[in-house]
């Protein structure tokens, strides 16, 4: 958690079963990996947190991921219960070009609106975007697990949550770890959380 954060700061100064669903893209049959709410009550939470962080995606103008003209689209989210602001960093891949922005979003807890909002434009911190791109392990993000498929695992009612989307053209998937401290000890948190550091290499 120390270590995550640490790199975060220093960056910065940073319902469905899962598999096919008829969704329609280029006409594609988009696969949306999204949590089952069949399972227990953290899958119905977190479906509830993909719903409400489509909703924040709108409202911060983004456009739909899940119809993203993009060979690979990623976005991950840095989101607080009780405070401000929270960062989403956005890579694209297009026509073999990468690009890459953060915004800084300050919502309003008493209004649920956005009060202000920041986009920066992003660089990597490595020497050039190809290897930036190769230091992420996009492979390994489609194996990653709901964090309600871990055992002995429980929610929480304020902390940060860190979450991942993304979208290569055929398939789409969203994974949120809540109070993500809970999770440390397990080898998908420190899976998780290594793919969000190499994702927010960036300046």
């Amino acid at each position: 958690m120390i270590k995550l954060c640490a790199s975060v700061i220093l960056i910065i100064l940073w319902g469905c079963k899962p598999g096919p669903t008829d969704s329609h893209l280029k006409g594609i049959r988009l696969i949306r990996m999204l949590p089952d709410t069949t399972i227990n009550w953290q899958a119905k939470e977190e479906f509830a947190r993909y719903i409400s962080r489509r909703r924040l995606a709108g409202t911060l103008g983004l456009p739909d991921i899940e119809k993203s003209n993009d060979s690979l689209e990623i976005r991950v989210w840095w989101q607080a219960s009780i405070y401000s602001p929270g960062w989403v960093w956005l890579v694209h891949n297009r026509n073999d070009s990468l690009t890459a922005e953060r915004i800084d979003y300050f919502p309003n807890y008493i209004t649920n609106r956005i009060d202000s909002m920041k986009v920066f434009t992003q660089k990597p911190i490595a020497h050039s975007w190809s290897e930036y791109y190769k230091s992420i392990d996009t492979s390994a993000f489609w194996e990653i697990p709901f964090h309600y498929e871990l055992n002995g695992r429980f929610g929480c009612v304020d902390g940060e949550s860190l979450t991942i989307e993304m979208f290569n053209g055929r398939k789409y998937k969203t994974v949120t770890y809540p109070c993500y401290m809970l999770y440390r000890d397990s080898a998908a948190y420190k899976e998780f959380t290594s793919i969000v550091t190499q994702i927010i290499a960036l300046k």
